[in-house]
């Protein structure tokens, strides 16, 4: 039988903290907010040595701000929408050895034929 220090759960997080928020100012207008808090990532093998070691950090603490936004027009057929992902431009790195992306941000046009 397996026991419960045997078990190495990769790339977990000993903590996540996330408040969410939508709301609507109009009728035809969305603001989505989400504030997330990650600490550290924990692994059972270090990439550095490649040998198994019981808490091994791979990755700082790091808070991401996402938002997104929307309004619609022309009895909801047509909306415009912008999506801005890590606004605070922490430097997160969600997986060992591989950088976060940094601020990104999307713009566009939805349109619904019904």
């Amino acid at each position: 039988m397996v026991q419960p220090e045997q078990v190495d759960a990769l790339n977990v997080p000993n903590h996540r903290f996330s408040i969410t928020s939508s709301i609507k100012p109009s009728r035809r207008s969305l603001i989505h907010i989400e504030l997330q808090h990650t600490t550290s990532i924990s692994d059972g093998f270090n990439f550095q040595l490649f040998q198994r070691s019981p808490t091994f950090q791979i990755t700082n603490p790091f808070t991401l701000l996402n938002i997104y936004a929307e309004h619609a027009f022309l009895d909801n057929r047509f909306a415009l929408f912008g999506d801005v992902k890590n606004a605070l431009n922490d430097n997160a790195h969600t997986q060992f050895g591989f950088n976060g992306l940094g601020t990104t941000g999307t713009v566009g046009v939805r349109l619904s034929l019904n």
